[in-house]
């Protein structure tokens, strides 16, 4: 796997965790499914491409901070990144135990409150940026399904990604 191929999967699944879609695939049979995604993938412009590129690099870029920040948020309440990512996984998974204390527990309270406020603030941030490039979330989300699926669309990409 390329590396641009594996940056923009992690670009991907951290822009879906901020938007909080999750894919769904709507109730159609597979063959109509794979026939429109066929056809979707055949009407991607060049110019779309670029249009993506530029929401992409855009959406890198604001993600690279928003992680330098949400580490700091972590930091400035007074707890090691390592343990907050402990105690966030663990408490997703309902047969995980960790132990804290009280205070870990308030600072935990705390830096998950800090980190919604700054989910929601990059959220409207994003979207605002991939509209700017001129095309909707939905379409970005689109486009980043069809262009995983397809290799020569994935290679297309790439070269416009080295422009």
């Amino acid at each position: 796997m390329t590396l641009t191929r594996k940056f923009l999967m992690l670009t991907v699944a951290f822009t879906f965790m901020f938007f909080g879609f999750i894919a769904q695939a709507q109730v159609q049979p597979q063959s109509l499914q794979k026939k429109m995604q066929n056809q979707q993938k055949q009407q991607i412009s060049d110019s779309t491409l670029q249009q993506f590129a530029g929401a992409l690099k855009v959406v890198q870029a604001m993600n690279r901070d928003v992680q330098k920040e949400m580490g700091e948020t972590v930091t400035e309440a007074g707890m090691e990144v390592e343990r907050y990512q402990e105690i966030a996984l663990a408490s997703q998974n309902p047969d995980a135990e960790v132990d804290m204390t009280a205070e870990e527990q308030q600072k935990v309270k705390q830096i998950n409150q800090d980190l919604q406020q700054l989910q929601m603030k990059v959220q409207t941030e994003m979207q605002s940026e991939i509209t700017k490039q001129g095309l909707t979330v939905e379409r970005y989300q689109e486009l980043v399904t069809i262009i995983q699926s397809d290799p020569a669309l994935m290679q297309r990409f790439q070269q416009i990604m080295q422009n």
